[in-house]
């Protein structure tokens, strides 16, 4: 388990660091899609319970230290999201199209939710745009059009890497 919750970790920090870099690149309107919270919603559903938390929290934490969001901002939201999609491990069983677009959609709204109440709670100053922008909808585009692709190499890597009998 915790060689699993380090192997996610990293990878979610690879996608961060991806998504902060070279994403920039192929933006459409400044707006980048968001394969970290795509890998974070796989890799919940996929080891459930406490992996799913622990990630999102220790991702989230390493994201608000290389962000100019207040530290705390991320994990505090990837945690939540990260334990909702956790609780789904064995109730729902995942075809390969829909479903994860579906909770893509949901974890992208949740997200930004999440964000504008910390940001209105605290009365902080981060840099966010409305959910009923533009660039919110592109975004959402952008991560239902990834999420088949990050799905499909999240189960290459996951059927790479674990050892045989072992779920």
């Amino acid at each position: 388990m915790i060689r699993k919750a380090i192997t996610s970790t990293f990878i979610l920090i690879f996608c961060l660091i991806l998504q902060s870099t070279l994403l920039r690149y192929i933006s459409f309107l400044e707006v980048i899609p968001n394969l970290y919270l795509i890998y974070l919603v796989y890799t919940s559903i996929s080891n459930g319970g406490l992996h799913g938390t622990v990630c999102g929290f220790v991702s989230g934490f390493i994201e608000d230290a290389i962000s100019i969001s207040p530290l705390g901002f991320h994990a505090l939201i990837k945690t939540i999201i990260a334990s909702i999609y956790s609780s789904f491990k064995g109730l729902i069983i995942l075809d390969r199209v829909v479903m994860p677009m579906i909770f893509i959609l949901l974890a992208t709204v949740l997200n930004r939710i999440l964000a504008s109440s910390i940001i209105s709670l605290f009365s902080l100053s981060v840099p966010l745009h409305s959910i009923f922008s533009k660039f919110f909808l592109i975004e959402i585009g952008y991560n239902i059009i990834l999420t088949p692709v990050v799905f499909l190499i999240a189960d290459g890597i996951k059927q790479r890497f674990s050892p045989r009998g072992y779920e």
